[in-house]
């Protein structure tokens, strides 16, 4: 995926998403060189969404 990071330079975005926190991290990286440009988090969901309670009996 193509990305672009807070200053504006494009790069290789790569994409991990936890489903148990509602975020996603970005992380982009130069094309050519794979040299790390930045990285952004961001909620997935609003967080009003309650879970079950997991019961360990």
């Amino acid at each position: 995926m193509t990305d672009t990071d807070a200053a504006g330079r494009r790069g290789v975005g790569v994409r991990r998403v936890d489903r148990w926190a509602f975020t996603a991290t970005e992380r982009v990286f130069d094309r050519k060189h794979l040299t790390y440009l930045g990285e952004r988090s961001y909620l997935t969901e609003d967080g009003t969404r309650q879970r079950r309670a997991r019961s360990w009996r």
